[in-house]
């Protein structure tokens, strides 16, 4: 068995084909994933500025087995990398996310004076600094409940322009990244953050009037539905999304309305009612008229049976 010692908390084993983390002499976790064969501050860039960022871009972890490294090899890869880590005052971007946090939150139980300190400082700079899924992880983790009442609302979107602004501009992305959307309703379960649900809402209007393309509001709405995300709207705001904005939906929704002679506001609320109670039959009355946008496809067949579909949800 291979031992090595970053300081006098923290150690790594090589047991079997494993490499484990100790603090304090207990285990801690498995090594595994993503590690630097040059674990420095210099190797980062504009886009990738954290070990988080790489694999964000990448979109998955590094499949080692892949790479055909020994696990005496992979051993020492993750010495270099936690002992780079600790050189540096514990900077969490050498580290993922998963490790770097809780080591830091175990160090914080520990009472190790200088990590306490660093382990609030790296939570308030990597959730507004860092990538959004650094800052989900830290939300849906409750790593700012160790923050003081003034750090967490400094955090908040109202004071927090630079995140604020990351997640408005997300909305354009295509998809939708869920991401922005758990991070977002985190901050206004958790911490009753008014400014998060003004953005949400804003990016949900956004979703319905950015194109004509009907495959992405489709998947957009889809996701909408799948996280309830109209709860968030009240039936004036609601009305005035799926009705009066300048997507194709609302165009559908207004001829729909004409034939069937429905009012507006009762049809929303009926929607919203079904949604809550069967939201497979409205999810596919969604998603078919969603289908009509589609020139190729609309034909008089369809466009009947849309009306029908209608009309079902008041009998």
């Amino acid at each position: 068995m291979k031992e090595f010692i970053i300081n006098k908390y923290i150690s790594l084993k090589l047991e079997g084909d494993r490499t484990n983390v100790y603090v304090n002499g207990d285990i801690f976790s498995q090594c595994k994933g993503i590690f630097l064969t040059e674990p420095h501050l210099e190797i980062f860039s504009s886009q990738i500025k954290s070990i988080d960022d790489f694999v964000d871009i990448s979109n998955k972890m590094t499949d080692l087995k892949d790479l055909r490294i020994t696990p005496e090899e992979l051993f020492w890869g993750h010495c270099s990398n936690l002992q780079a880590w600790y050189e540096h005052d514990y900077d969490t971007r050498l580290l993922h996310s998963y490790l770097s946090f809780p080591l830091l939150e175990k160090l914080h139980f520990l009472g190790v004076p200088s990590a306490s300190v660093i382990f609030q400082e790296e939570i308030c700079r990597r959730f507004t600094n860092g990538s959004l899924s650094t800052a989900c992880f830290l939300l849906i983790e409750n790593f700012l409940n160790y923050l003081g009442e003034e750090q967490i609302q400094d955090l908040l979107l109202i004071n927090n322009e630079e995140l604020r602004i990351k997640l408005i501009s997300s909305f354009d992305n295509y998809p939708l990244d869920l991401t922005v959307i758990n991070i977002l309703e985190n901050l206004i379960r958790k911490y009753n953050d008014t400014e998060a649900k003004v953005v949400l809402k804003e990016g949900i209007r956004h979703i319905y009037n950015k194109g004509n393309d009907t495959l992405e509001n489709s998947i957009a709405l889809d996701k909408c539905v799948d996280n309830n995300l109209f709860d968030y709207f009240n039936d004036d705001e609601l009305i005035s999304l799926v009705f009066y904005s300048k997507s194709p939906i609302c165009e559908m929704f207004l001829t729909l309305l004409k034939e069937t002679k429905i009012n507006s506001k009762d049809l929303v609320l009926k929607l919203k009612t079904v949604f809550k109670k069967d939201r497979e039959t409205a999810q596919s009355l969604i998603e078919e008229i969603i289908l009509a946008l589609d020139p190729a496809e609309s034909n008089e067949d369809l466009f009947d049976f849309i009306l029908r579909q209608t009309k079902k949800i008041f009998e």
